[in-house]
């Protein structure tokens, strides 16, 4: 008998050609695979940098946003080449609100904080005058244009109304004299 070997042919070109098509999918696959997986990196790097871009612009945007305030807290705090300009400030008071006003113990102190020390310059203030004057000078203390507190006020009445200055003259009788007492306590800037 006789055989025939063409189907023998056949059989291993099928297994051939079926071999080189997994061998090629299998290499398709794991490109595929690699390929996805360095386009997730790419995309998740990208994705990191443009959150970091926006960040950026937000906090770039919050600071031009704060430029006011930043100047604002920078005005009202005293640095040492401002420390001239708040005696005087101080100072004048003495004429707007009509009162005798004397500055002393000038001082600066540090305040330790959890963080940083928290510079201070003390000052204390006595001012004499009627009673709506020395009023005048507590709001203008407290008004000051700087972070400050004013502290221990103390009012008190120095002088009396006479009663024969009252009955022998027919002039109002003068007004008594008041005393003002004020610590200031200053915010400064090294």
């Amino acid at each position: 008998m006789k055989t025939n070997h063409r189907h023998y042919i056949l059989i291993l070109f099928a297994i051939l050609a079926t071999a080189l098509a997994v061998g090629v999918y299998v290499i398709l696959y794991k490109t595929i695979l690699t390929q996805a997986a360095q386009s997730f990196q790419i995309s998740y790097e990208l994705s990191q940098e443009n959150e970091k871009k926006q960040h950026e612009q937000d906090l770039a945007s919050i600071f031009a946003k704060s430029a006011d305030d930043r100047e604002r807290i920078d005005h009202s705090l005293i640095s040492q080449a401002k420390i001239v300009s708040f005696i005087e400030m101080v100072e004048s008071i003495e004429k707007q609100a009509n009162v005798k006003l004397e500055l002393s113990n000038l001082h600066n102190d540090d305040v330790i904080t959890d963080k940083n020390p928290i510079t201070y310059l003390y000052a204390h203030v006595d001012a004499e005058g009627t009673w709506t004057n020395v009023m005048r000078t507590l709001l203008l203390l407290e008004n000051l244009p700087y972070a400050s507190i004013v502290d221990d006020v103390k009012i008190l009445r120095i002088t009396e109304l006479s009663s024969t200055s009252v009955s022998s003259s027919k002039k109002a009788p003068p007004a008594p004299t008041w005393g003002l007492s004020v610590n200031l306590r200053v915010l400064t800037s090294k």
